[in-house]
Formats: C-alpha cells, sequence, structure tokens
C-alpha cells in the first residue's frame, strides 16, 4: 500500500503543483491536534487531581474544625477546673486562718491555765490586801476634793471634783487591776493634747497618791480614748488620744515615777474602744461602735483618759 505522500504526490488528474505544500499542512495540523489533544488531557488530570485535593483539604478542614472544637472544650473544663481550685483554696485559706486564731485563744487560755495552777502552787493571792489598797486610792481621791465616791455598782466608783453632781472620775477594781478614768473635759481643751491648768491639777493629785502605793502596784498603763469624731488637728483620733496619752505619762514622770524603776507606759486605743465594749466580746463591729457613740453622753464618756494600775500578787502567808 502506498504511503500518503506518495498518493498525493502522484500526477493524476486530482492533485495538481504545489500538493507538497498542502500535505506539510496537514501534517502540521494533525500534530498540533494531537499535541492539543494531550494538552487537554493533561489538564484535565490536573483538573481532576485539584478536585480530589479540595475535597481532601475540605476533609481536613473539618477534622480540623472538630479538633479545634474539641481543644476549647478541653481549654474549659481546665478554666473550670483552676476556678474550682482557686475556690477550694481560698476556703483552705479562710478554714487556716480561723484555726490560727484558734490556736491563739487557745494559747492565750493556757498561758492563764497556767498562771493559775502557778499561783496554786505557791500559794493564793491575797484578795483582801489588794482591796484595801485599791479602797485607799478611792478614798483618797475622793477625800481631795472633800467627796465621798459614789458607788456605782460593785466594785465600780464615781467622784465629783467640782461643785456639780457629775461624775467626772470613775473607778473599776477588778481582781488584781483598777482602771481609774478621767472625762477628757477635767484634763483636756477641745481637740487639744496639752494638759490644762485644771487637769494638771488632777494628775498631780492622783500621781502623789500612786507614788505612796508604788510598792505594790506592779505596772501603770496610761491609755488614751477619743470618740469618733474627727479631729481637726490631727490626721486620726488614733493620734490625738496618743498624745493625750503621752502628756499624762511625762506629768506623772515629773512628779517622780520613774518608769525606769516601775513600768509605765502610754498607749492609744483612738474610738475603737468606747466604754461599752468588753475585751471579751470577740463580735464587736463598726456597727456596734456607732451605737456606743450614737448620743452626746455616750462620746462624753468615751472621750477619756485611763490609767489601769496592776497590782502585785501579794501571797497569803
Amino acid at each position: 500500500m502506498k504511503n500518503l505522500h506518495s498518493f498525493i504526490t502522484e500526477d493524476n488528474d486530482v492533485f495538481g503543483p504545489g500538493t507538497d505544500l498542502v500535505v506539510s499542512l496537514a501534517a502540521v495540523l494533525i500534530i498540533l491536534i494531537a499535541a492539543n489533544t494531550n494538552s487537554f488531557s493533561q489538564k484535565l488530570e490536573e483538573q481532576n487531581q485539584i478536585i480530589v485535593s479540595s475535597q481532601e483539604l475540605k476533609i481536613k478542614n473539618k477534622e480540623c474544625e472538630e479538633d479545634k472544637r474539641e481543644f476549647e472544650n478541653t481549654l474549659q473544663k481546665i478554666e473550670d477546673d483552676k476556678q474550682e481550685l482557686e475556690n477550694t483554696l481560698q476556703k483552705i485559706e479562710a478554714n487556716k486562718q480561723e484555726l490560727e486564731n484558734t490556736l491563739q485563744k487557745c494559747e492565750a487560755d493556757k498561758q492563764e491555765l497556767d498562771d493559775i495552777i502557778k499561783d496554786n502552787e505557791i500559794g493564793q493571792v491575797d484578795i483582801k490586801d489588794v482591796e484595801k489598797n485599791q479602797m485607799e486610792i478611792v478614798n483618797r481621791i475622793a477625800a481631795n476634793y472633800n467627796r465621798k465616791p459614789y458607788k456605782i455598782d460593785e466594785n465600780r466608783y464615781g467622784i465629783s471634783i467640782n461643785i456639780y453632781k457629775k461624775n467626772d472620775i470613775f473607778i473599776q477594781n477588778d481582781v488584781t487591776i483598777q482602771r481609774i478614768s478621767f472625762g477628757s473635759h477635767i484634763l483636756f481643751d477641745v481637740d487639744n493634747v496639752h494638759l490644762k491648768e485644771n487637769g494638771k491639777q488632777v494628775m498631780t493629785t492622783v500621781g502623789n497618791i500612786f507614788k505612796q502605793k508604788l510598792g505594790v502596784i506592779k505596772e501603770i498603763q496610761i491609755q488614751g480614748h477619743a470618740d469618733p469624731r474627727a479631729s481637726r488637728k490631727f490626721s486620726s483620733n488614733l493620734e490625738l488620744a496618743a498624745h493625750r496619752a503621752i502628756e499624762v505619762f511625762k506629768h506623772l514622770q515629773d512628779l517622780g515615777i520613774d518608769p525606769t524603776k516601775h513600768i509605765m507606759s502610754a498607749t492609744s486605743f483612738g474610738e475603737y474602744k468606747p466604754v461599752q465594749r468588753q475585751y471579751s466580746d470577740m463580735k464587736y463591729n463598726s456597727y456596734q461602735l456607732r451605737q456606743d457613740n450614737n448620743t452626746s453622753t455616750k462620746r462624753e464618756r468615751n472621750r477619756r483618759i485611763e490609767i489601769v494600775l496592776i497590782y502585785r500578787r501579794t501571797l497569803k502567808d
């Protein structure tokens, strides 16, 4: 069989001159068609691969979203567990503080019990001797103002130092402690920390009486107290009351009570220990503080200097 080129190039009636050019063009066309067909097939294959890859990516993306949600859920659970642990820790800290407070109270009770046991081992405190010295101080202070002490209740007395029937000095006698409370109106002017002349006379009188009893007095504590009304001269009532206590301390020192020989201190409670507050009241709060200062009479009583005398433990034979 003759090939295409031979057939076309033969001299016949169908193909004339220039037949070679036509054949070449046809061949080129056939090559181009074959090339385009291959290119199309290749592109189609590539497109199919892209589609497959896209589908795979969608599947992987879906899996990633699920993993992300699972991670977020896990993270939220961790946060919830963290908050629960923090709440538990706060409760533990609160319980720890409560236990520490209880332990401190137990230690104080133990110390008090040890003191009682010690007293019982070496003898008993001669209460009558202490009471005798306490009443001598009460009567001597009153006698200096030509008064008799007014008995308010058991072991509590009031003394007026002027012509008005008003108790300016309150004295409370306990087992080994005597509290002598001086109203601030007889010692200091309002918002002032310097003893006024009448105050100096009062402190001179009681100071000289104390000097005669230093043999039976173990310690002298001078405590400053105020009401809640703000001071105009000092940053706080704690500071005001402290200066007043120190002023009384210095006056007693000048009278001859030597702190190097006889323990004497000056402290301030500010407005935080009104007359009505008891040492045993562990639940005292700001509401009670306001109630204890809600009248002018109460506030006047709370503005005071207290001198606390702690007596030596005189033992029976």
